[in-house]
Protein backbone atom coordinates (compact mmCIF):
# COMPACT_ATOMS: atom_id res chain seq x y z
CA UNK A 1 0.00 0.00 0.00
CA UNK A 2 1.38 3.18 -1.18
CA UNK A 3 2.28 6.13 2.01
CA UNK A 4 0.25 9.51 1.41
CA UNK A 5 3.37 11.39 0.56
CA UNK A 6 3.62 8.67 -3.08
CA UNK A 7 0.08 9.42 -3.40
CA UNK A 8 0.11 12.95 -3.43
CA UNK A 9 2.70 13.14 -5.69
CA UNK A 10 1.91 10.23 -8.15
CA UNK A 11 -1.90 10.63 -8.23
CA UNK A 12 -3.18 13.79 -6.42
CA UNK A 13 -0.77 16.14 -8.17
CA UNK A 14 -1.45 14.52 -11.92
CA UNK A 15 -5.06 14.43 -11.46
CA UNK A 16 -5.23 18.30 -9.47
CA UNK A 17 -3.58 19.34 -12.75
CA UNK A 18 -5.93 17.78 -15.34
CA UNK A 19 -9.07 19.42 -12.71
CA UNK A 20 -7.57 22.62 -11.94
CA UNK A 21 -10.19 25.09 -13.96
CA UNK A 22 -13.11 23.52 -14.06
CA UNK A 23 -15.93 25.80 -15.02
CA UNK A 24 -17.79 26.99 -11.80
CA UNK A 25 -14.99 25.52 -9.35
CA UNK A 26 -14.25 27.54 -6.09
CA UNK A 27 -11.67 25.33 -4.71
CA UNK A 28 -10.37 21.93 -4.81
CA UNK A 29 -8.99 19.50 -1.47
CA UNK A 30 -7.04 16.41 -1.43
CA UNK A 31 -6.46 14.57 1.51
CA UNK A 32 -4.30 10.97 1.33
CA UNK A 33 -4.79 8.44 3.72
CA UNK A 34 -2.24 5.45 5.52
CA UNK A 35 -5.22 3.04 4.00
CA UNK A 36 -3.91 4.37 0.76
CA UNK A 37 -7.08 5.84 -0.73
CA UNK A 38 -6.94 9.87 -1.57
CA UNK A 39 -10.19 11.74 -1.29
CA UNK A 40 -10.46 14.69 -3.45
CA UNK A 41 -13.11 17.34 -2.77
CA UNK A 42 -13.81 19.49 -5.85
CA UNK A 43 -16.31 22.65 -4.49
CA UNK A 44 -18.31 23.92 -6.95
CA UNK A 45 -20.90 27.08 -6.85
CA UNK A 46 -24.33 25.71 -6.18
CA UNK A 47 -26.97 24.82 -9.32
CA UNK A 48 -24.01 23.83 -11.22
CA UNK A 49 -23.40 19.99 -9.76
CA UNK A 50 -24.45 17.86 -12.40
CA UNK A 51 -22.91 19.98 -14.74
CA UNK A 52 -19.75 20.06 -12.91
CA UNK A 53 -19.34 16.89 -12.25
CA UNK A 54 -19.43 15.65 -15.67
CA UNK A 55 -16.74 18.63 -16.16
CA UNK A 56 -14.59 16.80 -13.77
CA UNK A 57 -14.90 13.80 -15.07
CA UNK A 58 -14.06 14.41 -18.07
CA UNK A 59 -10.73 15.87 -17.44
CA UNK A 60 -10.54 12.84 -14.62
CA UNK A 61 -10.49 10.07 -17.44
CA UNK A 62 -7.89 11.24 -19.88
CA UNK A 63 -5.65 12.12 -16.70
CA UNK A 64 -6.30 8.48 -15.33
CA UNK A 65 -4.12 7.25 -18.19
CA UNK A 66 -0.94 8.68 -16.70
CA UNK A 67 -1.76 7.11 -13.35
CA UNK A 68 0.55 4.21 -11.95
CA UNK A 69 -1.03 1.21 -12.82
CA UNK A 70 -1.90 0.31 -9.17
CA UNK A 71 -4.57 2.94 -9.04
CA UNK A 72 -8.24 1.98 -9.16
CA UNK A 73 -10.22 4.21 -11.98
CA UNK A 74 -10.91 7.29 -10.69
CA UNK A 75 -15.06 7.41 -9.85
CA UNK A 76 -16.85 11.06 -9.39
CA UNK A 77 -19.93 10.97 -7.31
CA UNK A 78 -21.91 14.32 -6.13
CA UNK A 79 -23.18 15.56 -3.13
CA UNK A 80 -25.59 18.74 -2.74
CA UNK A 81 -26.15 20.87 -0.16
CA UNK A 82 -28.91 23.29 -0.11
CA UNK A 83 -27.98 25.37 3.40
CA UNK A 84 -26.77 28.76 2.28
CA UNK A 85 -23.21 27.89 4.58
CA UNK A 86 -22.61 24.97 2.34
CA UNK A 87 -21.57 24.46 -1.67
CA UNK A 88 -21.76 21.76 -3.80
CA UNK A 89 -19.01 19.60 -4.57
CA UNK A 90 -17.71 16.59 -6.17
CA UNK A 91 -16.06 13.67 -4.42
CA UNK A 92 -13.45 12.03 -6.46
CA UNK A 93 -12.45 8.72 -4.52
CA UNK A 94 -9.36 7.02 -5.78
CA UNK A 95 -7.68 3.79 -4.29
CA UNK A 96 -3.88 2.67 -4.59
Amino acid sequence: MAQPKVIAETVSSPLEEQINGVENMMYMKSVAGSDGVLQMDDHLRPRTIEQGAGDVQNRVIPGAVALPSEVVIPRVTTQSSRRPSHVDHADLGRQV
